[in-house]
């Protein structure tokens, strides 16, 4: 079993990923390791020289990363690979937007069948004010019709997947994605066909 996290930047996706699997030992986690991108931060010094090397060697990563655990195991990403997509759809940019498909339906196709996304989705501001706590040098210059321009394309991306792939979606702007509340366990519960359990005292 394997279940994509999607969602817009600073949305809870790696919290909500670790929280899962601290209550759940079973599942397999895969969480992006975005800093062994070698264009990620020079993509953030100077986005237009680097976004097409940064969205290609992204979507090589994330395939690769899932292609080393065994099928048989559930897997949580904290991230979605149909989103590089919808990055690259930012660049709107037809050859490099018809590149990434091609890719992506190439490395894909050797992945084990997708059976769920979780949708992590919360407001600009709430995105904003996260992007401001953690303090990412990188993500300094991150404006608010970046994340709106990139939320519409993870929808757009969203609305093309296969109608077979349940999409579930949790709002985070009032919800800790650090503890599995009643609601995060129900869901858990629900999506992962795990019986319910109780969050360890660790926080993420």
């Amino acid at each position: 079993m394997r279940v994509e996290i999607c969602g817009g930047i600073a949305a809870g996706k790696t919290t909500l990923a670790k929280s899962l699997a601290l209550v759940y030992p079973e599942v397999e986690l895969v969480l992006e390791n975005f800093t062994a991108n070698p264009f990620w931060e020079k993509f953030y010094n100077d986005p237009a020289r680097y976004v097409t090397e940064k969205n290609i060697c992204f979507l090589a990563q994330h395939t690769g990363d899932m292609k080393s655990i065994s099928p048989d195991k559930i897997i949580i990403c904290d991230y979605a690979v149909f989103q590089d997509l919808a990055y690259a759809d930012l660049l709107k940019d037809e050859d490099h937007s018809s590149t990434m498909r091609k890719l992506y339906s190439h490395l894909y196709a050797h992945l084990s069948p997708l059976d769920a996304i979780i949708h992590v989705e919360c407001s600009l501001q709430t995105q904003l004010d996260r992007i401001k706590a953690r303090n990412r040098p990188q993500e300094k210059n991150v404006t608010q019709d970046y994340l709106s321009a990139l939320n519409a394309q993870i929808y757009h991306q969203l609305n093309v997947l296969p109608t077979s792939i349940p999409i579930h979606v949790i709002k985070s702007d009032d919800m800790d994605c650090r503890k599995l509340d009643s609601r995060l366990n129900d869901f858990a519960s629900l999506v992962l066909g795990l019986p319910q359990r109780s969050a360890p005292a660790s926080k993420i």
